[in-house]
Parts: structure tokens; sequence; C-alpha cells
């Protein structure tokens, strides 16, 4: 009766969770028989809407991260892009973190369950070069919004730059536990929450060659807000 007060089957599932933890103190207490909680069925997890950028929309936000601001968010956008960090393991990544060869991730919500070394491929190195990572910019809540604009995705969800990373990394690595170490998840949680399949496999291959070169000498074209003029 409490938990169906609930609509939303994460959160019953969490108050679940906290009851059950209660009763079996209180029977290791003896201050009662039975955990009420085992005698309820299994609440189903709820399944995540999956989307992924297509390989033109990653181009447009690219070109957007390149022009907007001189390049502020470029680097930021490049890491999510080439290495599937989480938007709280890029919120915690110092200057420090990032090697040429590697991004070392200890930050981000998961950052008492997991500790990983992510490696820098070719195309995110090459973003690193001319756009070093430095932090995350101020107002990057207000610069990102912006970016999204520019992208004119058909599909925007949640999470959808590390949702285009994995499912990228899945079917340029055709090993699915490279993928999941590489992006600190589980198989299920990849399948479940991130994966979109692609059978493109030549768009595969050149996702995997955005450098800053080839996105600017594309014809892509952004729509950015234009700098104040003032006329004098």
């Amino acid at each position: 009766k409490v938990l169906g007060e609930y609509p939303a089957p994460g959160t019953r599932r969490s108050f679940k969770t906290i009851f059950g933890i209660f009763f079996r103190w209180a029977i290791r207490h003896h201050y009662c028989l039975e955990n009420p909680c085992e005698r309820l069925d299994k609440i189903p997890q709820e399944m995540s809407e999956i989307a992924a950028l297509s390989l033109e929309e990653s181009k447009r936000l690219l070109r957007a991260a390149m022009e907007y601001k001189d390049g502020v968010t470029a680097p930021v956008v490049a890491i999510g892009l080439f290495a599937g960090l989480r938007p709280s393991e890029i919120r915690d990544l110092k200057k420090n973190d990032v090697f040429e060869d590697r991004i070392r991730v200890a930050g981000g919500k998961m950052r008492r369950k997991i500790k990983r070394v992510v490696p820098v491929v070719p195309v995110l190195a090459a973003w690193l070069k001319e756009y070093p990572f430095i932090g995350l910019p101020s107002g990057w809540d207000y610069k990102f919004k912006t970016l999204k604009k520019a992208t004119r995705a058909e599909k925007w969800v949640q999470d959808i730059i590390r949702h285009t990373s994995i499912t990228f990394q899945a079917e340029r690595d055709r090993d699915e536990a490279i993928t999941v170490a590489n992006c600190g998840t589980s198989l299920e949680m990849l399948n479940r929450h991130y994966r979109v399949i692609l059978d493109d496999a030549e768009a595969v291959e050149e996702f995997w060659k955005l450098t800053p070169a080839k996105v600017r000498s594309s014809k892509v074209e952004v729509d950015l807000p234009k700098p104040r003029g003032i006329d004098w």
C-alpha cells in the first residue's frame, strides 16, 4: 500500500530497498518475525529511451563546438563523443587527468565504484592537440543548450553524446568486453540503455576519422547565435 503511492517504478524500487533494509534490521533485533518486502513481486526496471546521433548530426555537433566561442566547448564535446565519458565524469575531470594516450577517470557519479583509464584514440588525440582540455568551461549548461540547438538532431535524449560514443565504439571494437571496460558500464546496461544497432560500416569508419581538419573541410553548416554588433 505504501509503495503503491509512488507512480514511478524507480522510486518504488528504491523505497522497497529502504524498507527491506529496515525490516532485516528489525528481524535481527527480534522486533518482528519476517520481512514483508520479501513477499512482494519484483518491480520491473524502467527502460530508458535509447537514441544516438547520426554521422551527420555528429559532424554538426563538432562543427558547432569548433565555431562557438572560439572552440571553448570543443575539447569537452570531443571527449564525450570519442571517449564516452559520463557528463558527471567530464565535470570532475581535471587538466592533469588527460594525457596524450589516456584519460584517467576517477570522478563522476561512479567515483566510489569505478576508477578506470580510457585510451585516447587517434581522432580524439587530434582534437585535444588543437583544443587542449583545461576543464569544463564556465556557463557550460547554457553553452551546451546552444550546441544542441545548432546540431538540429532528429531525436535528443539525456546522455545522447555518451549513447553515440558507446554505439560507435561497440561497432568499431566488435568486442563488447572492451567497450564496457572503456566506458565503465556493464553488458546489461550497454544493451538496455545505451547501444543503438548500426548497419552502416562506412559511417562507423568515417565517424572515427572526424578530426578537426576533416570537420572543417566538410560542407556541414550549423546555426549558431550571431554575436551582437554595435552600429557606431
